[in-house]
């Protein structure tokens, strides 16, 4: 039980975080718009700085130290917008939202079944879930696994995400994998759907 609470302090503390920049820098109210906008801006801006900050902070701390600095960058980007915030509004209408993010969540769980049933077979993710493991044991920067010596060429950003589910909510590596897909799924079809209104 306490897992499922930290994976929603998790995600809705990048959220709120992604939601107050995108209303503080772009001036964003629509509602459509914030929700996916939100979502990638608070995941980007986490990965980025856990990346940037880990060459010089123990990546085995750095995910709850980057985790809570957003949060509180969220919290005063929210203060300081408090008596001027806009008032939220939708861009479509009530019967066009409903029709938009009933469509999103069955695309979620249609994409998350499919990881789902396939991840258990599939032995280039047994390699990345293995290599995204030793991250958080102190891999970083992230080396090859049979290769020690060599840094990984290419890059790592998926593998970073998931260890901050594991190491923050406590979810299992190849649970947060499922989790990923499920949520961005999602957020990749609302964002499709503001593109094409565009």
């Amino acid at each position: 039980m306490i897992t499922f609470l930290l994976n929603i302090i998790f995600w809705s503390g990048l959220v709120f975080f992604g939601w107050q920049i995108a209303r503080f820098v772009f001036r964003e109210k629509k509602i459509e718009v914030l929700l996916p906008l939100s979502f990638i801006i608070g995941v980007s801006i986490y990965l980025f700085l856990l990346n940037l900050s880990s060459y010089f902070i123990p990546i085995t701390i750095n995910f709850y130290l980057v985790f809570i600095f957003c949060l509180l960058v969220g919290i005063f980007l929210r203060i300081l917008r408090f008596k001027k915030a806009e008032k939220l509004e939708w861009g479509v209408s009530k019967k066009e939202a409903i029709l938009i993010f009933v469509s999103a969540l069955i695309l979620m769980i249609l994409t998350g079944l499919v990881p789902l049933r396939l991840l258990g077979g599939d032995d280039l993710s047994q390699f990345h879930l293995t290599s995204a493991a030793s991250i958080a044991g102190g891999n970083f920067p992230v080396k090859e696994l049979n290769i020690p010596d060599n840094y990984q060429a290419y890059h790592y950003a998926p593998k970073l995400l998931f260890e901050a589910i594991f190491k923050i909510t406590n979810f299992p590596i190849w649970f947060g994998s499922y989790l990923v897909v499920f949520i961005f799924s999602g957020v990749i079809f609302l964002l499709f759907f503001l593109l094409a209104r565009l």
